[in-house]
């Protein structure tokens, strides 16, 4: 009889971790937990791209073709470590971390001929012809020491400000429905919380109501195997390349497997030897990648169309 009752006692200590998503890099999401989210933003003059920061697109961010695309590695609460900024990060679960917030955008996405697009659960965030998205605010802790709250070595971001030599901010807009939009905030009772809010508007903000503006900090692991050098230093040093095996081909992408990490350059060719596309990696880790090639010709089209296009940038679909 006591052991049974030891046993009832030692279960009600037991906890479940919460699931959060982090913006992460292709393929090297712990435990293939990767998710992919595409949103239509506007048609019309789309100016979706990079606005602020150090301009480099973050890990898990696209601009294809009027689209923005978000890659997102989701891992539990045990991930997370305290960090003396704040920051936010995509609620998976039904509630937040312990000491988390949380709110939602609602994003008045393209009206016509909407493509909004996901791979995987995004629950409890809701992608239809428009997008809901949920998330935890995580108040910064006094006296904290982390540099960054993703405590696994990876190329991870969270929705943040905070930067310095080894640790990236960037912020980016998706230029959401320009007619009759109806961008929205939901507070989860914290309306009356201004400071709160202001604090959370700092790192997803709409400036004139329409649009949507993300801070992200994000974090390069290369860097950290340099032990903290300079990016000046991080980025001399990615001129070396990678030995890459084709794995797959077709019309519009190539698969490929980087045996020794470093940059990747894909070019294709016709039967006559002419290249007809070139298309440059960012630093790769070993493993397998996928970029979209596209003719030159089409390439300077979705150049013209949107001049925030990152050519060379590893595509979400």
């Amino acid at each position: 009889m006591k052991k049974i009752l030891a046993l009832i006692m030692l279960s009600t200590s037991l906890s479940f971790a919460v699931r959060v998503g982090v913006l992460g890099y292709p393929l090297l999401c712990p435990e293939r937990t990767q998710l992919e989210l595409l949103l239509d933003a506007e048609d019309h003059n789309n100016i979706s791209g990079i606005v602020d920061g150090y301009h480099k697109v973050p890990y898990g961010i696209s601009f294809a073709l009027g689209r923005v695309g978000f890659i997102y590695c989701r891992v539990p609460d045990s991930y997370l470590v305290p960090v003396p900024y704040d920051y936010a990060v995509l609620r998976m679960d039904k509630e937040c971390p312990p000491g988390g917030y949380k709110f939602r955008r609602h994003h008045d996405t393209e009206d016509h001929n909407n493509d909004n697009a996901t791979i995987g659960n995004f629950s409890p965030s809701v992608i239809g012809k428009d997008a809901d998205l949920e998330y935890c605010f995580m108040p910064a802790t006094p006296g904290a020491t982390n540099d960054f709250p993703i405590q696994h070595f990876g190329a991870y971001g969270v929705l943040g400000t905070f930067h310095r030599d080894t640790i990236r901010y960037t912020q980016i807009l998706v230029d959401d429905e320009d007619t009759k939009n109806a961008n929205s905030w939901y507070w989860y009772g914290q309306d009356n919380n201004t400071a709160l809010i202001a604090r959370i508007k700092k790192l997803v903000s709409d400036k004139g109501g329409k649009d949507t503006y993300y801070s992200f900090t994000w974090k390069n692991p290369f860097w950290d195997k340099l032990g903290g050098a300079a990016p000046a230093l991080a980025e001399k040093n990615t001129d070396k390349p990678a030995a890459a095996e084709v794995k797959g081909f077709n019309h519009s992408t190539v698969a490929f497997e980087v045996k020794s990490a470093g940059i990747a350059t894909v070019t294709v060719s016709d039967l006559n030897g002419a290249v007809v596309a070139k298309v440059t990696t960012d630093y790769l880790q070993p493993g397998t990648h996928r970029v979209e090639w596209h003719r030159t010709q089409r390439r300077d089209q979705r150049k013209e169309r949107n001049p925030e296009v990152k050519q060379g940038r590893n595509s979400l679909f």
